[in-house]
């Protein structure tokens, strides 16, 4: 790599303590420039209040995320009449909800936003951040009405509110700028929005939190200093509760450390005063080789690539060479617990853009994975390992109660998705509402492990054919033989409800996508023509792809064997 490239893991560290500051000074962002590229995002605000407070703060914070906005504001509007001419990636509604009082109470203002929210979303498929703030009753009826329109989230603006207390508010300038808000209450949500809500709109976020030991999550070298003698200051101890919440909510823990792994396991087992376990973490790599060996081996074990995982390290020699390995992967310079725990709340990925009971399972299922590895080994037939596993596919179709899981699948997976069509929660929303549109989901089973939703096939109805516009499978479905019978057995009810006699599959080549092109040129018969094509297969042809075996199939409640 030429010397005058510039890494931006290593230039963001210097950036670290103003960006994730508690209290960010507008002065210091502002000198703030970024040395790396930057992708281009359209951020869309209907608004009745200023908002341009906060949008001169945000290019700092959004610059560490890797982004930058084009910001369009429409006039001031009570009545959000959008005004809406060219697509953007993320509307803002931005109110200043004293206007409304004595006009309309929390039930009718609730109503009210409802309605020009459904308006918004039929307009535009952009995810879309609503600010709360206009008291615990309303918000609370807020959070209610976004629940239900695809792609809408709450922006918590009266949470920090409550966090700045009276400082939020500066009313000596209202009369000027027609906003009651601070300069801190501003950055304050700059630094949310920047770093954390308008990220977790457009980008898809990370995967795996990857640890150092010494002198990150506690002070002391445990080689030198014992499983006893490492110190848990307040400060570790805090930040370790922290990764240990994000474990719990569905993030994927590895560590990476240069010490004995006897001595590893021995300090967990005997230090009763972590808050992280070693069962909480789904992969390590700890030894006395070069750290970036260790994380492909911990990429390879979880099947995530290092640019979906953020390293934690205190030792900023460690943090030079991994990011020069890996240029595109988000590090953090931790040798501060107390910056690092604030990082942790606000660092870009690491929010979930919406929850779902299969994030949960990930790491257990992981752990199964092991298992059938050494079943598999020992199993040379094929079909006796499939029977020894006890699979069971559920499948679904249009399930609105999955929405969000199938967003996910489309945006999240990118060893099996045969089109890298990425369609968001409001896309997808739509087209479950579709009758021309067939989308199927697949949950999976065995003895071993719930896998919860692994699958996701987008059809839709053509002239005399269905077009398959993305197959999204999940790399831990992957690997068991079962991706024929999935994707013909989902195609059949796609063809119940569309007709058509022909399937053509859509393929669009990414950087990561071999497998799905592997499978669809075994399925197909052939080499695909092109890097972009459309493969087209007649129906009797598909059904002589689909296996006999002994797999457990749900539709609908109805059991029937493969």
């Amino acid at each position: 790599m030429p010397p005058e490239t510039i890494i931006p893991a290593i230039a963001k560290a210097s950036w670290q303590p103003k960006i994730f500051a508690a209290a960010p000074r507008r002065s210091e962002l502002l000198a703030l420039k970024p040395d790396w590229p930057c992708h281009s995002i359209r951020l869309r605000v209907h608004r009745n209040m200023p908002f341009e407070f906060v949008a001169s703060a945000l290019p700092a914070f959004l610059a560490y995320a890797d982004l930058k906005a084009e910001i369009s504001m429409g006039d001031y509007d009570d009545s959000l009449n959008f005004q809406i001419s060219e697509p953007a990636d993320c509307e803002l509604i931005w109110l200043d909800y004293e206007r409304y009082a004595g006009k309309l109470d929390a039930t009718a203002l609730a109503a009210w936003l409802k309605d020009r929210l459904e308006v918004l979303r039929a307009a535009s498929t952009a995810p879309i951040l609503i600010a709360d703030g206009g008291g615990d009753e309303f918000d609370q009826k807020l959070s209610a009405v976004a629940a239900g329109i695809p792609g809408c989230r709450v922006f918590p603006r009266q949470a920090l509110q409550k966090q700045l207390g009276e400082s939020w508010f500066d009313r000596r300038v209202k009369d000027i700028s027609a906003s009651p808000m601070s300069d801190a209450a501003n950055l304050a949500v700059a630094q949310q929005l920047g770093l954390v809500w308008l990220p977790g709109a457009v980008r898809v976020g990370l995967k795996v939190v990857v640890l150092d030991l010494d002198h990150t999550l506690y002070t002391g070298v445990l080689g030198e200093d014992g499983a006893e003698g490492v110190r848990l200051m307040p400060a570790h101890h805090a930040l370790q509760d922290k990764i240990r919440r994000l474990a719990e909510d569905g993030l994927l823990l590895a560590l990476l450390s240069r010490n004995d792994k006897t001595d590893v396991e021995k300090m967990f087992a005997t230090r009763q005063d972590f808050p992280l376990r070693w069962e909480h973490f789904s992969a390590t790599a700890i030894g006395w080789r070069d750290k970036s060996e260790g994380l492909r081996a911990i990429a390879t074990q979880l099947h995530i690539e290092p640019d979906a995982m953020l390293v934690l390290d205190d030792n900023a020699g460690e943090i030079a060479a991994l990011a020069r390995y890996y240029p595109a992967m988000p590090i953090f310079y931790a040798a501060d617990p107390e910056l690092a725990g604030r990082a942790l709340e606000l660092f870009p990925g690491l929010m979930r853009w919406h929850h779902d009971k299969t994030d949960a399972l990930r790491a257990r299922d992981l752990k199964a994975a092991e298992m059938r590895a050494a079943a598999r080994a020992a199993m040379p037939d094929p079909i006796e390992y499939i029977r020894s596993l006890a699979i069971k596919l559920q499948f679904a179709l249009d399930p609105k109660s999955l929405l969000g899981r199938l967003a996910d699948l489309a945006n999240k997976t990118n060893q099996f998705n045969l089109a890298l069509t990425r369609f968001n929660e409001a896309e997808v929303a739509r087209r479950l509402d579709d009758p021309r549109c067939a989308t199927i989901a697949v949950s999976l089973s065995d003895k071993l492990s719930d896998s919860g939703a692994i699958a996701a096939i987008f059809c839709r109805a053509g002239k005399k054919m269905i077009v398959v516009d993305e197959i999204c499978i999940s790399c831990r479905a992957l690997g068991r033989g079962i991706e024929n019978l999935l994707v013909v057995t989902a195609l059949s009810r796609a063809r119940e409800k569309l007709g058509g006699d022909m399937i053509a599959f859509v393929y669009n080549r990414g950087p990561r996508n071999d497998p799905a092109r592997q499978w669809l040129e075994k399925f197909h018969g052939a080499p695909l023509p092109h890097e972009q094509c459309m493969v087209t297969i007649e129906w009797t042809e598909i059904l002589c792809r689909l296996p006999e075996l002994p797999v457990s199939i749900t539709w609908e409640q109805t059991e029937r064997a493969a």
